[in-house]
């Protein structure tokens, strides 16, 4: 992070910086910029490990490039086929940006910017980062293109793993709206809200509390964070009280006209939620479903994307006794062919990497395991937490995968789920 200027200068000017810390916290950024939180005490261990790491993976993807001749300039190499990171610190005058990329893919005069991340999938702020990085170098290019476009260079086991990314409209009018916020920020301020960021869980947390609570703040409701409380806002829903005054279908409507679309059950939660707040006390949301004295809680540990089960968790709750049972599926590991490039010896190289998945036989044995014990367990209910968003969908995939279709229909015929 740049060092912060004084709120007197440059208050139009933003970086790429000042955009990523809007982002992740309106409020932090705000008290970063007068000086009233210290850089230091808005990271923590983690926070500050995760940087580690970004930077060691940034060193790693530097080492393979080809570096630019000694002396060469930037202007001398925009209209050329050159990819080169860590260029200088570019501006844009005429929108005020200023910022530097990983790298630059001049593509004769494209100037296409390059992110590198130590993350193995695309997220939403990645793509913004580029949207962000293709308005400074509009003022830099040299050629125009008709689909703006970038590249992420991710890691995927261990190494660089480059994928072309297609910029959006959609993604470059939410870039000028944050930039357009987060000068608002410094001109008028911002309001402390409820957020899990490492300065709002820390130094800031008590003033927060305190100034939510008074406010009664639609962050405080828990589904609703900044923006959410942004878009209420604008519909003149102006705190918790006034969410419980609303119609669900109006917000609904609101909401998908924003292209933010929630579901009718998710606003029917915020307005419980605001509820509790409103009698100062626990209100249920329905009436809590009779478990009787004998019940099964499951939870499963598992690869969500290839839905692999690795452990299969039960406890059985009789009137004497609780028991538990843990049913595992051993790994195997496997050498495949990778598509990203390493440094070995100095040389870059393809090669291999190591493929760690749970043996298909070992879960087979484990869901049949699980269904054993659901036939010894009296038919009593299945009892799990959010299983219907988490784990019930991964069991669906592994059961269907492996031939447990019987497994399915024991689980279904006697689920609750107490997050629902």
């Amino acid at each position: 992070m740049r060092p912060l200027l004084p709120r007197s200068e440059e208050p139009s000017w933003v970086t790429k910086s000042d955009f990523v810390s809007f982002m992740r916290c309106p409020y932090a950024f705000y008290q970063l910029y007068t000086g009233a939180l210290r850089p230091q005490d808005a990271i923590d261990a983690l926070g500050a490990q995760l940087i580690g790491e970004g930077i060691e993976f940034e060193d790693q993807v530097a080492a393979i490039a080809e570096p630019l001749p000694p002396g060469t300039e930037f202007p001398d190499v925009i209209n050329s086929r050159s990819r080169f990171f860590r260029p200088p610190v570019l501006a844009n005058e005429a929108l005020r940006l200023r910022g530097a990329p990983d790298a630059i893919d001049a593509a004769d005069g494209a100037l296409l910017p390059i992110e590198i991340k130590s993350h193995k999938d695309v997220r939403r702020i990645d793509e913004l980062e580029l949207a962000f990085y293709w308005l400074v170098l509009e003022a830099h290019r040299t050629r125009h293109i008709s689909t703006p476009r970038g590249q992420l260079i991710l890691r995927r086991d261990g190494s660089p793993y480059p994928l072309d990314i297609e910029i959006s409209p959609e993604r470059f009018e939410e870039v000028r709206h944050i930039i357009s916020d987060v000068r608002s920020a410094r001109r008028n301020g911002v309001l402390p809200r409820v957020c899990g960021c490492s300065a709002c869980r820390g130094p800031l947390r008590d003033q927060i509390e305190r100034a939510t609570r008074s406010r009664k703040d639609l962050t405080m409701i828990f589904g609703i964070a900044y923006q959410r409380a942004r878009m209420l806002e604008a519909m003149g829903v102006s705190d918790y009280d006034a969410l419980l005054q609303t119609r669900p279908d109006e917000i609904i409507a609101h909401f998908r006209a924003e292209r933010r679309p929630v579901s009718e059950q998710e606003v029917i939660r915020w307005q419980q939620h605001a509820e509790c707040y409103r009698r100062g006390n626990a209100h249920p949301f329905r009436p809590f479903p009779s478990l009787g004295d004998r019940f099964l809680v499951l939870d499963l540990e598992y690869e969500p994307v290839a839905a692999d089960i690795w452990l299969i968790g039960a406890c059985h709750v009789t009137p004497d006794r609780v028991e538990y049972v843990a049913f595992w599926s051993n790994s195997i590991t496997s050498r495949v062919p990778s598509r990203s490039a390493q440094v070995v010896n100095g040389r870059v190289v393809f090669g291999y990497r190591v493929d760690r998945r749970c043996s298909p036989t070992q879960q087979k044995k484990a869901l049949a395991a699980l269904q054993d014990l659901l036939l010894a367990t009296d038919a009593c209910p299945v009892v799990t937490w959010n299983g219907l968003g988490a784990d019930l969908p991964v069991l669906t995939k592994a059961s269907e995968r492996l031939g447990c279709a019987a497994l399915l229909d024991l689980i279904r015929r006697r689920h609750v789920d107490l997050y629902d």
